[in-house]
């Protein structure tokens, strides 16, 4: 099993985690940083500032004059424990660039590049023998997908529907070596499955905005992703090779290996609720169910996956109706917390992982744009036996424009 290591090596790449060898690596989640501080609250989510891609029914929130657009950057710090010893690692970059535009008075759109998975990880194991000496395992595994999208909403009363297209993208690719550090009699032997996606992929979701007073409303969201089959090509190759300064010198190719449209992306369906006081409140809750089951990547993973489900709570305080002299009241304050039951398994024993969530919302002065500030702090996984516990912590900063288009100034 491949979290089974007596020692961790870890190297610069967009991702860091052991977990995220399984299925097309670690899914990070909602891409914007006021949804992340609401724990992941989507399904029901809806503001004519946040761009919310898990719902693109969210976006006939947008104002029929205004454009928004957010881009954020994202730092994470996760740590490891197994029985032995632990290991830390940090990384970052950027995080989401979207836009969000009116087309008419009922349809809305929405554009951008979000992440859609990411994979990284590099780990060791070295088992002696008395014969041999030291064998070196190695594993390593780099690379993530990109989700570039191009979505609608469309308002019909309290009612909105909407849909994304989008053009998932990126490589994923992993390796496993062999090793004999104590002996020149032994040539070293590689493995690599590389994973190129180049695929369309499809989610919609639809909204219900009731209005219960003057002041207070209540939204109902569902979501749903169909099974997929992604046109992707996979690579594998085995070779030998002796090593020398760190540099690999191929000595021989053992097996080549191409194939085509082999992964095959399970279904996904959410459900949620917000209720929102005008300038005063928002409360959420959310639920989310993925059929893992039915995962395939050429045919080697179906059925050995098991379905996942998430569920989340978030609130947001706007304390600015009791006072406009402060510029602190005018700071949107929020928290949140989220548990998922992942979809793999270590040793027959399932994976948990739970977080909370606390952030804010910054507004620019003279402006109707804000900054806003995430940070999600929790563990997957224990360290029992031979398994790895990771805590984390993963901070992200955004930048929210908001601004007026299509406006006609009048003069007299």
């Amino acid at each position: 099993m491949l979290l089974v290591t007596a020692g961790l090596q870890v190297k610069g790449q967009t991702s860091y985690s052991p977990y995220s060898n399984f299925g097309l690596g670690n899914i990070p989640g909602p891409a914007n940083s006021v949804i992340r501080s609401l724990g992941g609250s989507s399904a029901a989510f809806r503001d004519y500032m946040v761009i919310n891609t898990d719902n693109p029914a969210s976006y006939t929130a947008f104002d029929t004059l205004s454009f928004v657009m957010d881009a954020g950057v994202s730092i994470d710090s996760r740590t490891f424990y197994s029985v032995r010893e632990q290991t830390a690692y940090t990384y970052g970059g950027l995080n989401n660039v979207n836009v969000g535009f009116p087309i008419c008075k009922f349809i809305k759109a929405s554009a951008g590049v979000v992440p859609f998975s990411e994979l990284g990880y590099s780990m060791t194991r070295t088992v002696t023998d008395t014969l041999i000496g030291n064998m070196k395992f190695g594993y390593v595994g780099k690379g993530g997908l990109s989700n570039a999208y191009f979505g609608l909403g469309i308002e019909m009363g309290p009612v909105s529907v909407g849909a994304n297209a989008s053009y998932i993208f990126g490589n994923l690719t992993r390796s496993h070596s062999l090793l004999y550090p104590d002996s020149t009699y032994f040539l070293c032997i590689k493995q690599l499955d590389e994973l190129n996606v180049s695929a369309f992929y499809t989610n919609a979701g639809i909204q219900y905005n009731a209005k219960l007073s003057n002041t207070m409303s209540l939204c109902l969201g569902a979501t749903y992703a169909p099974t997929m089959k992604l046109n992707s090509t996979e690579y594998k190759a085995a070779y030998t090779y002796t090593e020398t300064n760190n540099l690999e010198v191929l000595r021989d190719t053992v097996s080549l290996y191409r194939g085509e449209g082999g992964v095959v992306l399970p279904m996904k369906i959410g459900g949620g609720f917000m209720l929102k006081k005008l300038n005063s409140f928002k409360i959420l809750g959310n639920f989310e169910w993925q059929q893992w089951s039915k995962f395939q990547s050429y045919g080697i993973n179906a059925g050995t996956y098991n379905d996942s489900y998430k569920m989340a709570l978030g609130y947001e305080h706007s304390p600015r109706n009791s006072s406009v002299s402060s510029y602190f009241k005018w700071i949107k304050y929020r928290m949140g917390a989220h548990f998922e039951k992942c979809f793999y398994t270590i040793d027959g024993n399932s994976i948990n992982q739970f977080g909370v969530t606390v952030g804010a919302g910054f507004p620019i002065i003279r402006s109707a744009s804000t900054i806003n500030l995430s940070i999600d702090v929790g563990n997957r996984g224990n360290r029992s036996g031979k398994m790895i516990q990771e805590t984390y912590i993963k901070a992200t900063l955004a930048f929210s424009l908001y601004d007026t288009w299509f406006y006609r100034v009048k003069y007299k």
